[in-house]
């Protein structure tokens, strides 16, 4: 979220007046010439840059010498179209115009955001005074140490921890904020013991590209040793001690398709490779079962479809030992098949759609006839269940999935094949299941929150059926009673009912909030990939809840917030446009009920969602008052048709193929950037990092350009890129605040709520702000 800052006098003058009478006081306008002082839009107006235009023609289809489909596909002749913003591609990030034209969009960004510090700051603020700073996470037991993290008020990084005793003195593992130091970027992806606690390695991202190195480190001492692995996957499995680690790299379009097996001090020319993954539609990825016998290899892709092999641990140690463990074929590839396994007793279990089981079931199999023939149905399919994972205890397997559209946990006791719902307090909820590192344990730990309930971490007895509170995530100056949530269905195109979660604040509309007519709205969305938007808490919405605005999450089909269907038959492929209608079919509905009109939504989503933005915008730009969206993927027929492009590849089985004639004019449809025209468009602020291999900067880049080029009005469109980070922002925890506050106070801006309705908290002192130009201008790279 972001920042913004009021005018103390005037919210001074509101909130003389009940709450509700001073919302009353705000929607007669009466207010409005002092707010437009804060207005960004006052006064003359920065000119925005302007790309060059130069000729260049993308091809589609069939060309000789690419791999630009999967086996067996038939591609399309040959087609082109112009695209005259394709020179900001650089896959280098060295071009020298590229550069310049990107420091122009960050000028011209900060001289429009200018006006907006004050609010910002104040947000930011807000964020500070409702965030404990410094915190401890609750600390989870392994291998007879207790391991956590904790941060440090002014510290911008984590510090990894482990004690013998809850109440025994501490150990730091690693202090990210020491690694941090002299890097613009650092982001700890992961960081495991050995087996026998006596080595720590983890893996670090010093430039925001999501390529890590592997480091390892002795928790005694805290030396570094030799062995470094460079230009890795984030992740890492330990063998069966800590003589071998297990790991994955990445072919050129930056997909994890090698699998190796590392000798702790020898070089990484020795490695050795044990399986790739040849089809560039599949990734690989791995990692132990809950009981550490077996090592997991899995193909897959999002077909679905899935293989996998293992290694068995037991009996293993030494570097010999793990030279000779061999990797098995648990089940070869069948397409449209997926499954993920664990293991418990003499049996694996496996969670899969085999047998047209669209939202999963549970099977077994022997330890030793791991092929089809040998699956058998642990219980009955049940469709309106979806399953999402087990993880086996000593006694029980606890299972996540979904169910009337909302996350739940079942608890199964296999000794007697039976099992059992757990019932959480709110309707409205989020719930997962949290790091659980011991096996032998009747107590499973777990994360729950809901949208007005801060995350609190449990532990559940799966024998007596006991719920302790361990801790609720601190927030300062913050009462749960003040604030109401509920769910509401809006009908989509096809009489879809399209549920919607929202939160406000219940003082500012004691009276609930249908029929007030304009209430400043946040609607939120993404809908891609089978993820759903679980109904969490965010202390950071309350900068928007106390000003007024509704915050509201958009449960669109491509998630599968309502059963694996919603994703994989109503919003990937050849459906894909139901995930940008069910978001037009939102808003009309928050409109045509009374809620609001189409000058007081904001629309927002990232990554993926800001293809849903796009798209959305396409269909109707008319009912939006201001877009914000960061690393949107928007130029979805240009990327999808390049297999050199990270992701593309095994995207295919998501949004289609464009050289493939049949989704080529489909998704042509759809393209944000190949639907752009001559018409109005809302106010947009739009963010990108430099370094992200997900979403490229230039699809922002390019998209800004066109929608400058072709709209038809006033309304500033913003690009904002990050020269220090990748997909995910900054990795400084308070940097990334500062951007979400700055996001927070162009959002309260353009809707016309800056000013706090009920008592904001009081505000800390705030931490030096960076200079703008070490983060976002452009350095020699």
């Amino acid at each position: 979220m972001a920042r913004p800052s009021v005018m103390f006098a005037l919210a001074g003058l509101t909130l003389a007046i009940a709450p509700c009478a001073a919302y009353a006081f705000w929607r007669t306008g009466a207010v409005r010439g002092v707010r437009r002082g804060l207005r960004m839009l006052a006064g003359a107006k920065p000119t925005p840059p302007k790309a060059n235009k130069l000729p260049q023609k993308v091809v589609f289809g069939k060309i000789e010498g690419e791999a630009r489909g999967a086996a067996g596909d038939v591609l399309m002749h040959t087609a082109t179209a112009e695209d005259p913003y394709f020179w900001l591609r650089d896959s280098e990030r060295k071009d020298p115009a590229m550069l310049a034209h990107l420091e122009a969009e960050n000028d011209y960004a900060d001289q429009m955001l200018k006006p907006l510090k004050a609010l910002k700051d104040q947000v930011f603020g807000e964020f500070l005074a409702h965030m404990k700073e410094t915190d401890e996470r609750v600390p989870y037991p392994h291998g007879g140490w207790y391991y956590y993290s904790r941060t440090v008020k002014g510290l911008a990084y984590d510090i990894y921890c482990r004690k013998k005793t809850l109440d025994g003195d501490e150990v730091i593992l690693l202090d990210v904020n020491k690694l941090a130091e002299g890097k613009k970027f650092c982001d700890v992806a992961e960081l495991h013991p050995s087996p026998s606690h006596t080595i720590m390695a983890y893996s670090v991202d010093f430039q925001g590209y999501e390529t890590y190195d592997i480091y390892f480190k002795n928790p005694t001492t805290g030396e570094l040793l030799d062995d470094v692995l460079h230009d890795t996957y984030d992740s890492f499995v330990w063998g069966a001690d800590e003589s071998t680690i297990y790991y994955w790299t990445f072919d050129e379009a930056h997909r994890p398709y090698k699998f190796w097996r590392h000798i702790l001090g020898t070089p990484q020319s020795e490695d050795v490779n044990l399986f790739t993954e040849d089809d560039n539609t599949f990734y690989v990825g791995s990692g132990k079962t809950q009981n550490s016998r077996f090592i997991v290899v899995e193909s897959s892709s999002t077909a679905p479809t899935s293989e996998a092999h293992y290694i068995d641990l037991k009996g293993v140690s030494g570097a010999e030992g793990h030279k000779s463990a061999p990797l098995v074929l648990f089940q070869e590839r069948t397409r449209g098949i997926q499954f993920d396994l664990e293991q418990w007793g003499d049996q694996w279990w496996i969670v899969t759609n085999k047998d047209k089981a669209m939202n999963s079931k549970i099977m077994t199999c022997p330890l030793g006839n791991t092929t089809f023939e040998h699956w058998k149905d642990w219980q009955p399919y049940d469709p309106k269940t979806r399953i999402k994972a087990i993880t086996p205890f000593k006694d029980h397997i606890a299972v996540s999935g979904r169910k009337g559209g909302y996350q739940q946990m079942w608890i199964i006791k296999p000794a007697e094949d039976t099992w059992y719902q757990i019932d959480w307090p709110e309707e409205l909820h989020s719930i997962t299941i949290s790091t659980n590192e011991e096996f032998d344990t009747d107590v499973v730990r777990v994360t729950y929150s809901s949208m007005t309930t801060p995350r609190q971490t449990l532990d559940f007895n799966m024998t007596t059926q006991d719920q302790k509170l361990l801790k609720e995530q601190p927030v300062p100056h913050y009462n749960r009673t003040d604030y109401a949530s509920e769910r509401i269905y809006a009908t989509a195109v096809d009489g879809t009912q399209i549920p919607m979660s929202l939160v406000y604040n219940s003082k500012i509309y004691p009276d609930g909030i249908h029929k007030v007519g304009r209430l400043p709205i946040l609607l939120y969305g993404y809908g891609s990939y089978g993820i759903s938007l679980d109904p969490d808490f965010d202390y950071r919405r309350l900068s928007y809840l106390d000003r007024g605005v509704v915050y509201v999450m958009a449960h669109i089909r491509g998630g599968e917030d309502e059963g694996r269907e919603w994703y994989e038959e109503q919003g990937k492929f050849l459906t894909k446009k139901n995930t940008f209608s069910d978001f037009v079919s939102c808003a009309e509905y928050l409109v045509s009920e009374g809620y609001t009109n189409t000058e007081s939504i904001c629309i927002n989503g990232r990554s993926a969602g800001g293809l849903l933005i796009g798209a959305s915008l396409n269909l109707r730009p008319d009912l939006f008052k201001c877009v914000i969206t960061a690393v949107p993927f928007v130029d979805v027929l240009n990327t999808m048709s390049d297999p050199s492009i990270p992701l593309t590849t095994g995207e295919w089985e998501e949004w289609g193929n464009p050289n493939i004639k049949e989704y080529h004019y489909y998704m042509k449809e759809y393209s944000p950037y190949d639907n752009v025209r001559a018409t109005r468009y809302p106010a947009m602020f739009v963010t990108a990092g430099l370094w992200d291999s997900r979403v490229a900067y230039w699809e922002p880049a390019k998209w800004v350009a066109k929608l400058r080029d072709f709209k038809t009005d006033d309304n500033p469109i913003i690009l904002k890129v990050d020269t220090a980070a990748g997909h995910f922002s900054a990795s400084d925890r308070y940097r990334h605040m500062r951007e979400r506050a700055l996001e927070t106070a162009f959002v309260l801006d353009q809707l016309s709520s800056t000013e706090l309705l009920v008592p904001g908290p009081p505000l800390p002192d705030l931490p030096p702000e960076p200079k703008e130009s070490s983060r976002y201008a452009i350095v020699n790279m």
